[in-house]
């Protein structure tokens, strides 16, 4: 017998619905981008000594007069520890140019001069284009100095899928009809260790991801990203009967995914407003996209049980990207307790000027 009691979203969850940044950190939790922005410093940390000598090298290859102490003393004299409201500031502008983007180039965004009737940028109002690039550059998720590093293909972004498994379930009270199927994080990175193809799909490479969504709303309720065949079907045992019933529903109750990827993909993508060299922060982006279309569907819910008009899903996305932007470090926790970080290596101190 079927599950007939009430579904939607959680009490917890509509106590954050009447703001679209508190229903943003309900998915995507502030402890989340705390560990972001203490991983990301890690992973600079790391790669400072090996980015220094590309420095220094290049100078080199160019006649410059350098030591290799004065190139390491003014790479850490530019660079400033990334916190969390800087990656989220990041995001804000991500969702920013997927909603009003600049086709030629994404530099444009820090345009000082307007075309005829193209305007000029205005992301300088809230970073500068060297700073945004520094963050994207050294953005990371998890210690690649972990064991787990070398056994789990996901584990670059691990702890964000994690965190999600956590906030999708605790968000929503699941519904008789649930709808089950595979959907795409499009990435085409050869380097991408989690790529699958699939010929009937609109991206056929990518990171392939199983949903379980509401057939009703299309809210996700949880996703597993597949990482290789672990057993075959023929090593279960037992027969595998044919389930008509099943086929027979399919058309009426699978559109829970099929409207989740529309939310995701077709309308409006952050994860494909913008092109990233490493994969796994495309696969970051696209399940960023997952959390703002879950969000979106509670926000819509909330509005409806208000008696309040149902917003679009760019005046949602609008008002989020703005509310990013103004995030303080007041707005988060003590950023010094965000991770218990063992760091594994100490970072160099800068060379004595003479």
């Amino acid at each position: 017998m079927l599950y007939s009691g009430d579904y939607g979203p959680t009490d917890e969850v509509l106590d954050k619905a009447e703001s679209s940044l508190e229903l943003f950190f309900f998915f995507m939790p502030r402890r989340l981008w705390l560990k972001i922005a203490c991983e990301s410093n890690r992973y600079y940390d790391q790669h400072l000594n090996e980015r220094v000598d590309r420095m220094y090298e290049k100078k080199v290859a160019q006649d410059a007069d350098v030591t290799r102490d004065s190139v390491l003393l003014a790479e850490m004299k530019q660079h400033k520890n990334i916190k969390a409201k800087d990656v989220l500031h990041c995001i804000g502008l991500l969702i920013a140019r997927m909603l009003c983007p600049h086709k030629h180039c994404f530099a444009d965004h820090w345009a000082k001069e307007g075309v005829g009737a193209v305007p000029k940028g205005t992301f300088g109002r809230y970073m500068s284009k060297a700073r945004f690039g520094r963050i994207m550059q050294n953005l990371h998720f998890t210690d690649n100095t972990d064991a787990k590093a070398e056994t789990d293909r996901a584990w670059k972004v691990r702890s964000v899928v994690d965190a999600l498994q956590e906030t999708f379930a605790r968000g929503y009270n699941v519904l008789p009809v649930l709808a089950f199927d595979e959907a795409m994080i499009p990435s085409r990175s050869r380097n991408n260790v989690t790529r699958q193809f699939m010929k009937d799909n609109p991206h056929k490479w990518g990171t392939k991801v199983f949903m379980t969504c509401c057939a009703d709303t299309a809210y996700c309720l949880r996703l597993e990203m597949y990482c290789g065949t672990e057993q075959h079907a023929d090593e279960l045992g037992g027969a595998s009967p044919t389930e008509f019933s099943a086929i027979r529903d399919y058309h009426g109750w699978m559109g829970g995914v099929d409207i989740h990827d529309q939310l995701r993909l077709q309308r409006y993508s952050l994860q494909q407003s913008v092109r990233c060299r490493k994969f796994y922060k495309t696969v970051f982006l696209g399940l960023v996209d997952m959390a703002m279309v879950n969000a979106f569907i509670v926000y819509r819910e909330y509005k409806k049980q208000q008696g309040e008009p149902a917003p679009d899903h760019a005046e949602f996305l609008q008002e989020l990207q703005a509310q990013l932007l103004q995030v303080t470090s007041a707005d988060l926790i003590d950023e010094s307790s965000a991770c218990a970080i063992k760091p594994q290596w100490t970072r160099p101190k800068p060379p004595q000027a003479c």
